[in-house]
């Protein structure tokens, strides 16, 4: 006889859980370790129920109704029964259709959009059932109706089914067809903008339209323009195109779903508003002595109410740009569409503008133009080497600048095509200095900028590709003067008579091939050219310039008292009548100080760097700028001279140290000036420190201040006495 310790417990099996519409299942029971004799007990509900029949089973049953079941087996008389076996939930199938559907409904998902699969029930509503899902990927749904997958990959690809069940009851539907994801394993898409045009016309827009590649539907585009950082244009999202008026650089993206899957930025479009015009045209192109400058101004849109503003261009060199300053008489714009420019003398650039409304819109500036002077002045100059105007095309030309700036820029201009450049568009700038090599340029005119803003003498640079060219200065000469004119062939030498004109008359015909004139004059000015054996120059035009006499400024003091002035006066050597003088400070090509012109001197109370120049005649004939003067202006601050140490007796040899104290002023914000009737040389230090020889005199001094035009009074003398004998020496 075999005993076991435990109770065997019985087993409970189905293949299927769930009863189909108007089928059944079957049960099956079982006791392990298995052993004969067993009869079963089925239970549905509790386990403290009724058997299911009187009639008990020694196999399967059938059931038809839905619940939890259990079953025990037993045998024996008394009857000796098993554990009861684990429960098996058995539903009963409804008709109810159950469906997946993906949402949103896109035909095409891509890596990292949110999803949503929803299982469907029909006819049937969300919240009496539970719900059961299969997949064939890697996602483990949950028992809800609803499966949202986050920033979804490749691994969610894969066949979802669904079904549902009741809550309170143990039925449910068929399994669902399978429901087939894919998930678009490429690269997040990118969105592509068109616009049907690149130019806003004037009062216009332009539509822009946004896609996304390969297409799918549920898109809706945001607009950027500026920055993609920026805000959006418009809160409302939009699935068509817009439209805009406004010019800048534009991006698109798609975006769908929530939360949001946007697509890469696309790339970007640039519109650009086509905006009114100025035009400007300068008359004439090249100054002559005395002329005046006239501009024109028009808009292109040629619509009414425009107000011209008149410019003059100032040069800077360091980025290769101009800032413009406005002419007088035009700060609130003039109704008429010219300007004339009075006793303009040197090469200038002008721009202008047009404004209407108000406020005021106005137009861009016009592209500047310029009126060149081939007269040369020494605080901006621009020198050919070798000095001519014509060069054969292998030639190799420098351009220099000089005067007062450290920092330049040469620039050209075409005739035939108005295209403005600098050296370093077409050669290299080293120093002040623009070498190029010519075979490339075509003929042009060239000038120098600097970097304080000034305009040198412009040259007109002929290039030939003939075999012959006429040497002859590329800038004015000067009444009196000698000149050579020189005709030079290409390769061969000159073996026959050598013909030259000036305006077109025949003035000198044999071997020579240089035209010399000993002292020039201003009926030698014009267009000169060569012949030899039926080839000819190209036609050069020498300038022949007056010299010009140039203004003298004097001061009473270089020093203005405290609340006092001092005089300036102008003059022209040599001395002749009719002459006015216009003031300036702080720069020769500011405004005059003076609108009414002065034929003596004036008083000013204000320190600066003062020059002069003097003019006379309809149009005004103008002198040379004088020398500038530094004015100052006193500051109410004592200065003292004091001795270092201040012995009663200075012994000639002995080392001694003057001092220029100013009171109430510090150290590092002067500058000194001494006076002295020794033989002394002071430097214009604080301090004189030095060993005396013959050193005695009177020593006065005073105070600048660095950061301004404004001094102190002189000091009062102060008088050092050097005594000439040496002290006795004492032996011990």
């Amino acid at each position: 006889l075999n005993q076991t310790a435990n109770r065997p417990k019985a087993e409970l099996w189905s293949y299927y859980r769930d009863i189909p519409v108007g089928g059944s299942v079957t049960l099956t029971c079982s006791v392990n370790p298995s052993s004969s004799g067993w009869k079963y007990f089925w239970y549905r509900g509790e386990k403290t129920s009724e058997p299911l029949t009187s009639q008990l089973s020694a196999g399967p049953i059938r059931v038809s109704e839905e619940g939890v079941y259990w079953c025990r087996g037993g045998r024996g008389e008394p009857v000796y029964y098993t554990e009861y076996s684990d429960s098996v939930t058995v539903s009963k199938n409804v008709p109810n259709k159950a469906v997946v559907t993906l949402q949103p409904n896109w035909s095409e998902i891509y890596r990292g959009e949110t999803i949503t699969l929803r299982c469907e029930i029909k006819d049937g509503g969300d919240t009496e059932w539970e719900y059961e899902w299969r997949t064939t990927s890697s996602e483990k749904p949950s028992n809800q109706n609803e499966h949202s997958i986050r920033s979804v990959s490749a691994s969610h690809s894969g066949a979802y089914r669904c079904k549902g069940r009741k809550k309170r009851e143990k039925s449910s539907t068929d399994w669902s067809d399978p429901f087939k994801l894919t998930v678009s394993d490429t690269n997040r898409p990118k969105a592509e903008l068109r616009a049907d045009d690149r130019d806003i016309p004037v009062g216009g827009s332009v539509t822009l339209t946004c896609s996304v590649n390969p297409s799918s539907s549920g898109w809706k585009y945001f607009w950027y323009r500026g920055e993609k950082t920026s805000e959006p244009l418009t809160s409302q999202l939009s699935a068509g195109p817009i439209r805009v008026s406004e010019e800048g650089v534009y991006w698109c993206r798609g975006g769908r779903g929530e939360p949001v899957y946007y697509t890469e930025y696309s790339d970007s479009i640039t519109i650009y508003k086509k905006e009114p015009q100025s035009v400007l045209t300068v008359s004439p192109s090249w100054l002559s002595a005395g002329a005046s400058v006239t501009l024109n101004c028009s808009v292109k849109d040629q619509s009414a109410g425009w107000r011209f503003y008149w410019y003059k261009t100032v040069p800077d060199p360091s980025d290769n740009s101009y800032s413009y300053e406005l002419l007088p008489g035009s700060s609130s714009g003039t109704e008429q569409d010219s300007y004339i420019v009075h006793g303009q003398t040197h090469t200038a650039g002008y721009v202008c503008r047009a404004g209407r409304g108000d406020p005021v819109y106005h137009t861009d500036y016009s592209q500047p133009q310029f009126v060149w002077s081939a007269d040369f002045h020494s605080s901006a100059s621009l020198t050919v080497s070798p000095d001519r105007a014509q060069h054969f095309t292998s030639d190799s030309v420098s351009l220099s600048c000089e005067g007062n700036s450290t920092e330049w820029r040469v620039k050209r201009l075409s005739p035939e095509d108005r295209y403005l450049s600098d050296c370093t568009t077409w050669r290299t700038m080293t120093g002040t200095t623009c070498k190029l090599k010519i075979n490339w340029l075509s003929d042009a005119v060239y000038w120098c900028e600097s970097g304080s803003g000034e305009f040198s003498n412009a040259v007109n640079i002929t290039i030939q590709n003939k075999n012959m060219i006429l040497l002859s200065p590329a800038r004015p000469v000067t009444e009196g003067d000698s000149v050579s004119l020189s005709c030079k062939l290409r390769r061969q030498t000159f073996d026959s008579i050598v013909f030259f004109y000036h305006n077109e008359k025949l003035v000198q015909s044999d071997t020579r091939w240089d035209l010399n004139i000993s002292a020039v004059s201003k009926s030698d000015e014009g267009f000169y050219k060569c012949q030899h054996s039926g080839q000819e120059s190209a036609q050069s035009w020498m300038s022949v310039q007056a010299n010009r006499p140039k203004a003298e400024l004097r001061a009473d003091d270089r020093d203005i008292p405290v609340g006092g002035s001092v005089t300036l006066t102008c003059s022209v050597n040599p001395s002749s009548s009719g002459w006015k003088y216009f003031w300036y400070r702080g720069e020769k090509t500011s405004e005059p100080l003076t609108s009414q012109l002065s034929a003596g001197p004036i008083r000013v109370s204000e320190e600066g760097v003062y020059w002069c120049r003097g003019g006379r005649g309809e149009p005004v004939y103008y002198t040379e700028y004088s020398d500038s003067v530094t004015i100052y202006k006193k500051v109410p601050n004592k200065v003292v001279v004091t001795l270092q140490t201040n012995w009663s007796e200075i012994y000639r040899g002995e080392t001694i140290t003057l001092r220029c104290e100013i009171k109430d002023g510090g150290d590092t914000e002067w500058e000194y000036e001494w006076k002295t009737t020794s033989s002394e040389k002071p430097s214009s230090k604080k301090e004189l420190i030095f060993k005396t020889k013959s050193d005695s005199g009177v020593y006065r001094c005073k105070g600048r201040k660095k950061s301004e035009k404004s001094s102190t009074d002189w000091s009062d003398p102060f008088k050092l006495t050097v005594s000439d004998s040496k002290s006795h020496q004492i032996f011990f």
